[in-house]
């Protein structure tokens, strides 16, 4: 043991990476807990001490995904209740996003992934999200962290990536539904890459066996996230399915659900099967409070898209066509 230990040599590739994790830290630790509590960081930070009480969690989808709350709670749980606590899984998940691009040095070049890495520690604007008590910055470390798995499988075909990005497309669901604008853009740039093998295959009898990468990663990310659009239903002109009427809801959900396991389990039983158990599971867990509020599920399966659908019409903070052409210019004149 001791000679194996000996034997070890430090990889001096991932050293740049740890120093500006270190220093990313520290710009984001620093005085964390002196300014204001703004709205949004109030309900979020309110509700998870609640459940750091022991008052349990329900899923509202004004305040977005359960994993915030879960996260805060533990922080509370671990270092007290604080305005520092309140803030620190974003600083560290905001920490953790600088060291990311290291697992893309194949793709984008060792001085490419670094660059990329100084852009995310020094961002104003991430440097922002990562001392503020709100779920963008988990969201930006989960749509990462899935293109990393998804390059990884790209590469190896090795199925525990496909596992691991089952786990992080839920996560990222269970986060904020800006996630259906993430698998909406995934989707798309993996059907161009794949469509015609896609097309190939379904005229000789629906074969969806030995698919590429990009083809298997496109069933998955389709046919896990397939349910979670139900409600997008309501924008079909003159479909309108009134609030306390359950049963279209639940006949959606549960076809779009047919839908996808019959793909999914066309194209491989074993890894389309316990992906859907590693997605679900976390999304149930987290949704359902640990199974102490059942009806949760069904508010992450539908409520989640229905109530943001609703709000587009309210347009909440809407700004004029520039506004972030203005924003990046002030903030984020270094990558630009």
């Amino acid at each position: 043991m001791v000679r194996r230990l000996c034997s070890l040599r430090l990889d001096w590739e991932i050293a740049p990476y740890l120093l500006l994790a270190a220093i990313a830290l520290g710009m984001r630790l620093w005085d964390l807990g002196s300014g204001a509590i703004s709205h949004d960081e109030s309900l979020h930070a309110f509700y998870s001490w609640r459940l750091y009480q022991g008052e349990g969690y329900e899923h509202m989808p004004m305040m977005h995904g359960p994993f915030q709350f879960f996260g805060t709670a533990l922080s509370f749980s671990l270092f007290g209740d604080s305005d520092f606590t309140a803030r620190l899984l974003p600083a560290l998940f905001g920490t953790a996003l600088v060291v990311l691009p290291y697992f893309l040095r194949q793709q984008l070049g060792r001085w490419g992934s670094l660059t990329v890495a100084i852009l995310l520690a020094f961002s104003p604007t991430l440097l922002y999200f990562s001392r503020y008590a709100r779920n963008d910055i988990y969201i930006a470390f989960w749509t990462l962290l899935l293109v990393i798995f998804m390059w990884r499988y790209f590469e190896q075909r090795k199925a525990r990536y496909l596992y691991f990005s089952a786990a992080a497309l839920s996560l990222s669901f269970c986060t904020k539904e800006v996630s259906y604008i993430t698998v909406f853009i995934f989707v798309t740039f993996l059907l161009i890459v794949s469509a015609r093998e896609l097309l190939a295959r379904v005229r000789r009898r629906f074969d969806l066996h030995n698919l590429s990468a990009p083809a298997e990663c496109l069933i998955l990310l389709g046919t896990l996230s397939l349910p979670l659009f139900a409600a997008a239903i309501e924008l079909i002109p003159g479909v309108d399915i009134s609030p306390g009427v359950l049963w279209p809801k639940v006949l959606t959900v549960v076809l779009l659900f047919v839908i996808s396991a019959a793909i999914g389990l066309r194209w491989n039983v074993r890894r389309w099967l316990l992906s859907a158990l590693i997605f679900y599971g976390i999304f149930t867990l987290l949704y359902t409070t640990f199974f102490t509020h059942i009806f949760g599920f069904g508010s992450g399966m539908w409520n989640a898209m229905d109530y943001w659908i609703a709000q587009q019409d309210v347009a909440r903070g809407g700004q004029p066509w520039y506004y972030y052409f203005l924003l990046l210019s002030w903030y984020e004149f270094l990558p630009l």
